[in-house]
């Protein structure tokens, strides 16, 4: 279970900002059938908001075997240089089984924004994808009244949850494009058993406003893995 296939492939997505790169990886594991299979066989789903994030859904962790899995993936990458780091600083730290299940109206002010998961720039984020790619990718944002698209101090978080508060009728749901404060600067497509590596102190955000994206059904939902690592530069 969750084993790395020896073929799978690799794309950077550079954007024209700083510090954008995505790294993307196709046909990661070797029977991605798994994870949808452990999704209805083993995991425990815990109610939104119980893993203490803005995630809007449900979520379970994922196994040591997942997390085996993706290190020895990311030590590939470091390895043939398409990630910078020192190998042996790598720490897979957290792996969640995700579900989005909830609707617009359902949702608070952090869930209709951009977000970042770190501010410090040796930590990444990880999504699998075990869905279609009619349920829509991940993007990165530019918060234009800064101009950054990695905020890296506490004062600009701040600035930026203030100025969304400040113009509700702009963000009244998922963010799928651009607004008032936000310019969209990538998109990343969803495909089944791809991997997207980026940095965890880049604004983005999934891109949930379709509503097959909001249902609580592990056939036809958007089922990822949300993963986060350290890697020292």
């Amino acid at each position: 279970m969750f084993k790395l296939n020896e073929n799978f492939l690799v794309s950077v997505l550079s954007p024209e900002c700083n510090s954008c790169q995505v790294t993307i990886v196709d046909n990661a594991l070797s029977s991605p059938a798994d994870v949808p299979l452990y999704a209805k066989e083993t995991a425990y789903f815990n109610n939104v908001g119980a893993d203490n994030t803005f995630y809007p859904g449900i979520r379970d962790k994922m196994p040591q075997p997942y997390l085996r899995f993706l290190s020895s993936l990311i030590e590939r990458l470091i390895i043939n240089g398409t990630l910078k780091g020192d190998v042996t600083t790598l720490d897979v730290f957290r792996s969640e089984l995700s579900l989005t299940t909830l609707a617009p109206d359902e949702l608070n002010l952090y869930q209709k924004m951009p977000h970042i998961d770190c501010l410090n720039n040796d930590e990444y984020a990880v999504v699998h994808y075990f869905c279609s790619e009619e349920h829509g990718g991940t993007s990165l944002y530019n918060f234009k009244p800064l101009d950054l698209v990695a905020l890296t101090k506490e004062q600009q978080v701040k600035q930026m949850i203030e100025q969304v508060a400040a113009q509700p009728n702009s963000h009244q749901s998922y963010i799928d494009g651009d607004t008032p404060l936000f310019e969209r600067v990538a998109q990343i497509p969803v495909k089944f058993n791809r991997i997207a590596i980026y940095k965890g102190n880049l604004l983005h955000s999934a891109d949930l406003s379709n509503p097959i994206n909001q249902v609580n059904d592990l056939d036809d939902g958007r089922l990822t893995v949300a993963s986060f690592f350290y890697l020292a530069s």
